[in-house]
């Protein structure tokens, strides 16, 4: 339990968490979060009737309410990525940008959803953890980016009837791919 609370006291996501996950978490520091001074949660199992320490992690009401803070974040960015229009489409890019874009804000990447249309579109991320999930793979990917897919969950931006940009909700998966 504890490597998962430490994510939370970083200010980093639960990879993989849903909802549940992150309200158990987050409901285990309140207590802490609304006191003042130092803390202890301490975790104890039996085995063969006899106690034996499963978890002691210290911190302090500060990032007991960073912790509850990140929960929240992650919360409300698995509720954001509920109301795609494109479930689990592979996404490859076109073109990379090492820079971290604004959520809502162009990247100035542009990819190629060939489930949805053929020719490519800039994106926007709509979700931090797909930005980071991303921009994690692109990092340690360097120009091998073009070789990878992404199975995403997109919403379709459209201006005058015509499909202009992507907007990216959540990453399911990341596949190495062939190039043509």
């Amino acid at each position: 339990m504890a490597a998962r609370i430490r994510p939370f006291l970083a200010g980093q996501w639960l990879e993989g968490a849903r909802k549940s996950d992150i309200a158990d978490l987050t409901d285990m520091v309140k207590a802490v979060a609304n006191n003042n001074g130092e803390a202890r949660i301490e975790s104890v199992r039996y085995v063969d009737g006899k106690a034996q320490k499963a978890l002691a992690i210290q911190f302090d009401t500060t990032a007991a309410r960073k912790v509850i803070e990140t929960g929240a974040a992650q919360r409300a960015d698995l509720d954001k990525r509920d109301n795609a229009d494109f479930v689990n489409v592979l996404m490859v890019f076109v073109q990379a940008n090492v820079k971290e874009p604004e959520l809502g804000k162009r990247s100035g990447e542009r990819v190629r959803i060939e489930a949805i249309e053929r020719s490519e579109k800039p994106i926007t991320y709509e979700s931090e953890l797909a930005r980071q999930r991303i921009k994690s793979e692109i990092d340690t990917a360097g120009e091998n980016v073009f070789k990878k897919g992404f199975f995403v969950d997109v919403n379709v931006e459209s201006y005058g009837g015509r499909r202009v940009a992507y907007k990216i909700k959540h990453v399911h998966d990341v596949i190495d791919i062939e190039t043509a």
